[in-house]
């Protein structure tokens, strides 16, 4: 089978920059649990951490920086 058929993969669409802005811009009202889904967004998608990372993140850990 695997010599007729083959066995590659459809490698998966990269998550973007867009992405990121879409879902953080996807509903005009937020309860809190919503703010706080999207601050666990924009640092995971900035910070590039593992969801093991993201869990360890403690508030002292960020610090303000400059965009």
């Amino acid at each position: 089978m695997h010599r007729t058929k083959g066995r590659a993969q459809k490698q998966a669409e990269p998550f973007a920059r867009i992405h990121v802005d879409a879902a953080l811009k996807a509903r005009p009202r937020l309860s809190l649990r919503d703010l706080r889904q999207r601050a666990i967004l924009a640092v995971a998608y900035d910070t590039l951490c593992r969801a093991s990372e993201l869990v360890a993140l403690r508030v002292k850990d960020i610090e303000a920086g400059r965009a």
